[in-house]
């Protein structure tokens, strides 16, 4: 009985040699994609470290920052992760690679000058009254009001800075048009301040891509 079963095995192998060969084929092709696919990801998130922020100002005077985006399948996400950054992802969304859509972490900071007029102003601690010299100051993006006592050579200062700013993530081909005409789409990250003493330091963004279920790629239009 045994032998009669290796037989037939033995006689549909012979005979469809070539489907289980076409079987193996694409096993391995399935699987030397997902590699590839792992290691662009690590790839484009090593990049990342790198990035070169481009800075600018626009017309109307307000600073803006571009910098590329890494673009990694859901799949391999906790690969390619740092694991602090990991840790703290695992703590916000819970499970990252279902919850997770985007990630961005932007460094900013804001400098200037401001000149305002010293008051002299009397304050009553209890005791006696004290003379200070008075500050107060505003405008649409700072905020500022504080006291100076000569006595102790103290300065008290109460202020509140405006960070507004716009993200946008977008396609954009390297280069100028009409020269870039045959250059790669590279997924990018923009921010514009609106204060003009705030610009962006730096800029690191991951974005999840996922695939689609078989319906989500019948009814898609792309």
């Amino acid at each position: 009985m045994l032998t009669y079963k290796l037989q037939t095995v033995l006689r549909f192998v012979s005979r469809y040699n070539w489907l289980i060969a076409l079987i193996i084929i694409a096993i391995l092709l399935m699987r030397l994609k997902d590699q590839n696919e792992k290691v662009e990801d690590y790839r484009e998130v090593n990049k990342l470290q790198e990035s070169e922020i481009i800075k600018w100002k626009d017309q109307s005077g307000k600073n803006r920052a571009m910098a590329q985006i890494a673009e990694v399948n859901a799949k391999n996400i906790k690969r390619v992760l740092q694991e602090d950054l990991k840790k703290f992802l695992k703590k916000e969304v819970g499970n990252i690679k279902k919850n997770l859509i985007s990630y961005s972490s932007v460094k900013s900071s804001t400098s200037g000058r401001v000149t305002f007029p010293l008051k002299d102003s009397l304050i009553d601690n209890g005791e006696r009254l004290i003379e200070v010299k008075s500050i107060n100051y505003k405008s649409k993006y700072l905020q500022l009001s504080g006291m100076y006592l000569p006595n102790t050579d103290s300065l008290i200062l109460v202020y509140k800075v405006s960070h507004n700013f716009d993200y946008t993530y977008y396609y954009k081909k390297r280069g100028k048009p009409p020269f870039n005409v045959f250059n790669r789409k590279e997924a990018v990250a923009q921010i514009r301040f609106h204060n003009p003493g705030t610009e962006a330091d730096s800029i690191y963004t991951i974005v999840l891509k996922r695939k689609k279920g078989l319906l989500g790629r019948l009814l898609s239009s792309d």
